[in-house]
């Protein structure tokens, strides 16, 4: 007997590979966290912040609603340059004794408010009371003069007043009432300066302090001297 000898392994053919393909996973998207502004701490902050950022909130709604803000005036006009100039060439000329009027045209929106605010404010800067009156047709009508004088009175508005408030005629009543030479030239009939109005409520405004339970009386000459319609004045 010989020997058997090993058969060798039978070698495979390699299969081909087949390739399935990868399904995409759907990618989802991690949900964006909604970003709110966090309210103002008013509490944390001076007192001097605190009221700048009111005030810059009011100015932005202002502008919003489409109004003229009443500050931050400085801040947002722009392309006046020119017209703002003439206004400071005006007040210039009516610091030297002369006066001036200027008409302000323009289309709906064009800005003839804002441009006279702006003048307002720089006549305030530069030392001027200023004051405006706004004609309609039913409260203010050109047809009446003194309601339009009381509309301009009760609207002064003073340069050493940092708020700026519409104050009327009586801070310049109480200071002008301190003024002894000023109400003899006004009350004088001889005088060249004599006034049968003002020089009168000068006189009794200067008085009226000294005497008790006169604040009735101070507000009813007030009223009068401002043209509201007290008995004397309708």
């Amino acid at each position: 007997n010989t020997p058997s000898q090993p058969v060798p392994p039978r070698a495979e053919k390699p299969r081909p590979k087949t390739e399935q393909p990868e399904t995409e996973k759907p990618q989802t998207k991690k949900p964006e966290a909604e970003i709110s502004p966090e309210p103002l701490d008013f509490k944390s902050m001076s007192s001097e912040t605190a009221e700048d950022s009111v005030t810059a909130r009011q100015s932005l709604e202002a502008l919003r609603l489409g109004v003229v803000p009443t500050s931050h005036l400085n801040t947002y006009t722009v392309g006046r340059d020119m017209e703002l100039a003439v206004i400071y060439e005006d007040l210039q000329s009516a610091s030297k004794g002369s006066g001036g009027m200027r008409v302000v045209l323009g289309d709906y929106g064009a800005g003839k408010t804002h441009f006279l605010e702006m003048s307002e404010l720089l006549a305030l800067e530069s030392g001027f009371l200023a004051t405006r009156a706004t004609l309609d047709s039913r409260e203010v009508m050109p047809s009446r003069p003194r309601r339009i004088y009381h509309e301009l009175a009760r609207g002064i508005r003073y340069p050493d007043d940092p708020t700026l408030e519409r104050r009327g005629l009586k801070p310049l009543l109480q200071k002008a009432a301190t003024d002894v030479d000023l109400i003899r030239r006004l009350s004088r009939t001889g005088s060249p300066h004599y006034h049968p109005y003002l020089g009168p409520a000068l006189f009794y405004w200067s008085v009226l302090p000294a005497l008790k339970n006169t604040e009735d009386l101070q507000d009813r000459l007030l009223d009068w001297i401002e043209g509201s319609e007290v008995a004397s004045n309708v």
